[in-house]
């Protein structure tokens, strides 16, 4: 009994204060995203100056902090402002970005807008013969519509730059300045934009080594949540063999994870984490503290083992 009240009070120790992603909680809102802006400022050197914008109207419920996805985990926050108090890294295990913590916690009918500047390494990408290409994905949001996203790129050279469909809405600033723009974001919709660049465009330019922005690294994060899922089902065994079958208490198996896209990945709304069911799959859960945005069981999940639990549940 002693040894496994010792096992049961260090699996405990070691979900709460090593994955946070763990704790399970209802959702404690509703919202509508206004606008969505991102500006990105590719530097002589690779890597890319990010300023994010967003202002939320609170339909329901009460925000009192939020989290945007990012495109991976080697980034550097340099400012913030508006109704961020504080940004900060909150990176796991498949899914990357910030949390926001905001100067109020926000009621129904309340408007509020934040912004905050990144820079992102890792994220363009060198042609064989020269060239480089730039694909950006905007974190999305699986719980809420968006009225307008606007993105927009101010290139160092405005000669020979190419684009994937999308086009650009408008160029602007002698060419430098390319935007795009979409309205009507559907819940979960993702916008993805893409520009090539000449090969003289980054005289400086060097493959980022990985830059970790802070907290647990992803491998450690991964092991710990392997470690304690082992053993929690040793618990469960003993529980159910030791003391009479059924009669024991195992207590609930949690799931983390969850994926993100190629550069982006969802993001939510506060007051608590959310639990994510872990599949291969992009399941775009925001499980790294987004408690609102696509955790627990979504919808229009694509892989087979999200479905099944999505229908046993």
């Amino acid at each position: 009994m002693k040894k496994f009240t010792f096992l049961a009070i260090l699996t405990i120790v070691i979900l709460s204060f090593s994955v946070p992603a763990f704790v399970l909680a209802g959702d404690t809102g509703t919202y509508q995203i206004k606008e969505y802006s991102i500006v990105l400022v590719p530097q002589p050197t690779g890597e890319v100056t990010i300023t994010y914008s967003q202002t939320w109207l609170v339909t329901g419920g009460h925000i009192p902090w939020i989290t945007v996805g990012l495109p991976n985990d080697s980034y550097n926050i340099t400012d913030f402002g508006g109704a961020a108090k504080e940004v900060k890294s909150a990176n796991e295990t498949g899914w990357c970005g910030v949390r926001i913590e905001l100067d109020q916690d926000y009621e129904p009918d309340e408007v509020f807008q934040f912004d905050f500047t990144i820079t992102q390494h890792r994220i363009l990408e060198q042609n064989k013969d020269g060239s480089f290409r730039l694909v950006f994905t905007p974190g999305w949001y699986d719980r809420c519509f968006i009225d307008l996203m606007s993105i927009k790129v101010i290139s160092p050279v405005s000669d020979n730059l190419t684009f994937d469909d999308p086009q650009p809405s408008s160029i602007e600033g002698q060419g430098k300045e390319i935007v795009w723009q979409k309205m009507n974001l559907g819940k979960g919709e993702k916008f993805t934009v893409s520009i090539s660049f000449p090969a003289n465009a980054f005289a400086d330019f060097s493959p980022d080594e990985k830059k970790e922005s802070g907290g647990i690294p992803g491998w450690a994060i991964a092991l710990l949540v392997i470690l304690g899922l082992i053993i929690i089902f040793v618990i469960i065994a003993v529980v159910t063999d030791g003391f009479g079958g059924g009669d024991g208490y195992g207590g609930p198996i949690i799931f983390a994870g969850g994926g993100h896209g190629s550069s982006g990945g969802s993001g939510g709304f506060g007051g608590s984490s959310g639990g994510c069911v872990s599949c291969a799959c992009a399941c775009a859960c925001a499980c790294a503290g987004g408690g609102g945005a696509g955790c627990a069981r979504k919808a229009n999940h694509s892989c087979k083992s999200c479905q099944k639990e999505e229908k046993n549940g």
